[in-house]
């Protein structure tokens, strides 16, 4: 029984997660766009293979100061990950898979459901923790001397370390359909795992690719497995095997007082609130609704708000690590350069919202809402204007705060700082805009996993290109401005003329396809 709840889980859903997030482009007839595919591929399997070098070289570091500090720096590593993948997937496996409603009128026992999906959590968590236990096998295997017993340890914890991570964050998701606080502890965790995780991959670039950077490939001497090791390492083994049992039936008791409790009817709740609106406050209430769409999953949630906050972490932990000094160092010592430094920054924070999904898969992340929405007595421009608005909230007290940061951090001239601040308003309107009229066109709303509609959903890479489109319109007529005008404001005026082009043309084009959209 267990096998065929698994493999209808799998049928039923096109495969592996990891599969399914880079099956995009598939066109209305289903067949996919070998040109997209091949793209999809290809970029997973080179950031598979910088992520693992990233990690490989980490772990080499610490074998040169001590095997213990690899060992524990390996469980630490392999745990976050674990908890990370398993947090954006856990729910929607546990219990608000599509699925779960149809399996529960079945004959089936559910201890035999819970299991099952739980193996199914296992599997997806298992394959993605590999990525660490692939890179220190092959250090150990380059920098240790060879110790069989040392590997059969490895062996045992890459299987034993997803274990207790599914079934750790099993309970924990089974007690926030009961708890409101313990649900948004997970949120919480999701942020401060997200952030460290991001901290990790910078601390390890900015070693390698830093001015001092130095890359240890494979060390002198080889480094010996000593019985102190792999007593250690057998006990952190069992440890974790023990906890992980003990939380399995945790879970299969919290599974019953969930199902017994007829689930979370916290989405009914919120739907029914919301379109008890007054006529007056009908934007209002669109972008409260807004709002509950974003935070109702992890996956939404967390995708988007780091897009936001990302630029403001990177600079931080450079600055911590001294990366930031000895590239402005570097950057200085160009001859000319401190005339147009603050100019460059500001591209650059221009640039990270450039990429931003907020707006593009907006429609999207609506899902089976969308069809309901469609009968609520608003026109489209109301929706349009909140989503837009919506997009605007968020994001321009963020990208100003970085504008005004850099303005400070190089001095720039006030009269400059302002004309930008202006800018950024009809820029972010234009990249809001653009990303609606796109969603609006062909919105991606039938999909299982929240993570489809933002990470496999065309429609934000499409937004992502026009937009770039625009961020290059805007740098090349500044530079030629720069060059044959020689007038900063002129030059810091082009940004808002063009981003207003934009702007008018793809909010025209919003909410004439919003208009399709909600025409019966």
């Amino acid at each position: 029984m267990l096998k065929a709840l698994v493999r209808t889980y799998y049928k039923g859903n096109g495969g592996l997660s990891l599969v399914q997030a880079i099956k995009t482009g598939r066109s209305k007839n289903g067949k996919r766009r070998k040109g997209v595919g091949i793209l999809s591929y290809f970029g997973l399997f080179y950031l598979s293979l910088l992520y693992m070098w990233m990690i490989y070289s980490n772990f080499v570091s610490q074998l040169r100061q001590s095997v213990g500090l690899a060992l524990i720096s390996i469980q630490g590593l392999g745990l976050m990950l674990s908890i990370f993948f398993t947090l954006t997937s856990v729910d929607n496996v546990l219990v608000s898979g599509k699925d779960l409603d149809t399996l529960k009128t079945l004959p089936i026992d559910n201890k035999t459901l819970t299991l099952s999906r739980f193996l199914i959590l296992y599997i997806e968590v298992f394959i993605e923790s590999i990525l660490v236990i692939i890179p220190f096998i092959i250090a150990c295997l380059l920098n240790t001397r060879f110790s069989i017993l040392f590997y059969l340890l490895i062996i045992a914890d890459a299987f034993v370390i997803p274990f207790f991570s599914a079934f750790f964050m099993g309970v924990f998701s089974y007690l926030s359909q009961k708890s409101i606080v313990i649900k948004r502890i997970k949120t919480i965790l999701i942020y401060a795992l997200s952030l460290f995780l991001v901290y990790f991959m910078l601390r390890v670039l900015g070693k390698q690719a830093g001015p001092n950077a130095a890359i240890t490939l494979v060390l002198n001497d080889k480094v010996s497995i000593t019985n102190e090791i792999l007593i250690l390492f057998s006990l952190i083994i069992l440890f974790l095997a023990i906890a992980g049992l003990a939380l399995y039936f945790i879970s299969l008791s919290l599974s019953r007082a969930v199902a017994e409790s007829e689930g979370i009817k916290e989405d009914v709740k919120a739907h029914s609130k919301e379109i008890s609106f007054k006529k007056s406050s009908v934007i209002k209430a669109l972008m409260l609704r807004e709002k509950r769409i974003m935070f109702s999953s992890s996956s939404f949630s967390t995708e988007l708000i780091l897009e936001l906050v990302m630029p403001l972490f990177i600079i931080v932990i450079y600055a911590l690590m001294g990366i930031l000094g000895d590239m402005s160092k570097d950057i200085m010592s160009i001859p000319g350069i401190e005339k147009y430094i603050h100019l460059v920054l500001w591209g650059i924070i221009l640039m990270f919202y450039t990429f931003n999904m907020l707006s593009s898969t907006s429609v999207s992340r609506e899902g089976k809402d969308f069809d309901y929405s469609r009968t609520l007595p608003v026109n489209e421009k109301q929706r349009v204007k909140a989503k837009l608005y919506f997009h605007m909230l968020l994001t321009i007290p963020c990208i100003d705060l970085f504008i005004i940061a850099v303005a400070i951090f190089t001095r720039a001239p006030l009269i400059e700082t302002i004309l930008v601040l202006f800018s950024s308003i009809f820029y972010i309107a234009g990249i809001s805009a653009v990303g609606l009229a796109i969603d609006y066109k062909k919105p991606h709303t039938e999909w299982e996993r929240p993570q489809e509609a933002v990470k496999q959903n065309l429609n934000g890479l499409g937004a992502m290109g026009i937009n770039l489109i625009q961020l290059i319109i805007i740098a090349s007529l500044v530079v030629l401005c720069e060059i044959y005008i020689k007038v900063r404001v002129a030059s810091l005026i082009i940004p808002s003329l063009v981003s207003i082009i934009f702007f008018l043309i793809f909010s025209k084009l919003a909410f004439a396809n919003a208009k399709k959209q909600y025409t019966f």
